[in-house]
């Protein structure tokens, strides 16, 4: 299969090799997963600038902040901004919720 490595020795293979692959065998830096994981670090960032919560749980965003970035508030879509129901995906509350997703992509779509 093109884009997995082969590891000759069982014994030889760490724990490391295993996870990758296990969770992104055709892992290439120019793709699409490549692409959507570089975007979420870049908007996890961008929130944490904006709105980070000293108070909440690990670096968790305001949530008036977060709507004021487009996360996804009814009232406001039914209003005409049906873009937030694209921005929203790509917005996380915490740091938690950004790694979750953040691995979900790599398992997920490492493939294409």
């Amino acid at each position: 299969m093109s884009g997995r490595r082969k590891i000759k020795n069982p014994r030889d293979e760490n724990y490391l090799d295993m996870l990758i692959e296990m969770c992104c065998p055709v892992f290439k830096c120019f793709s699409f997963t490549a692409f959507m994981l570089i975007a979420y670090i870049a908007i996890f960032i961008a929130e944490a600038a904006i709105g980070l919560e000293r108070a909440g749980e690990l670096l968790e965003i305001y949530p008036d902040k977060l709507i004021m970035m487009g996360a996804n508030e009814p009232d406001l879509v039914r209003k005409g901004q049906v873009w937030r129901l694209i921005t929203a995906a790509v917005l996380h509350v915490n740091f938690m919720h950004f790694f979750g997703n953040f691995m979900s992509t790599v398992i997920l779509l490492s493939r294409f």
